[in-house]
């Protein structure tokens, strides 16, 4: 995101499952906006999707997630969230996937740090990058704006 390789001229860029909250830092996320916007034929779309900041509460052992059948066997997701002083989030997950005879069969970790952005600083990062907000989406469909929406979907034109 913060380097894209890619030349051309689209008439759609997916940007899906919250790729932006990746992008911490405010400015490289209107950086990588530009570039994206610099992509789009005259016509295109951008379509951006990312979750609504929430409420986040630190806590510091790691919690079943969830445990689920996974083919013949069973995975299982346990995180850790640690809500930072600057706005973001570092979530820590750990999965374990477990034979059918209930072995660990294989175990591995993942941490990231994300910034989520409420549809207003979306709205704003888009401007700065040369971009306007065509339409939003709620919770992939709903078109009203409500505080109970967890998801926001953006269609950005040139501006």
């Amino acid at each position: 995101m913060r380097q894209l390789a890619l030349a051309g001229e689209f008439q759609v860029i997916l940007a899906p499952y919250s790729l932006i909250t990746y992008l911490t830092e405010p400015a490289v996320a209107v950086a990588a906006l530009s570039r994206m916007r610099s992509l789009l034929a005259g016509d295109g779309r951008l379509v951006l999707d990312a979750f609504i900041p929430q409420p986040v509460a630190s806590f510091a052992e790691f919690r079943l997630d969830y445990r689920r059948p996974h083919g013949e066997e069973t995975l299982e997701r346990h995180k850790r969230i640690t809500a930072n002083a600057d706005g973001t989030n570092r979530i820590e997950r750990r999965y374990r996937l477990f034979a059918a005879d209930g072995r660990l069969r294989d175990e591995f970790h993942t941490d990231e740090t994300i910034r989520p952005y409420s549809p207003s600083a979306i709205a704003t990062h888009a401007e700065a990058a040369g971009l306007r907000v065509e339409s939003w989406a709620f919770d992939y469909g709903a078109t009203a704006t409500d505080a109970s929406f967890r998801f926001a979907t953006a269609v950005l034109a040139p501006a």
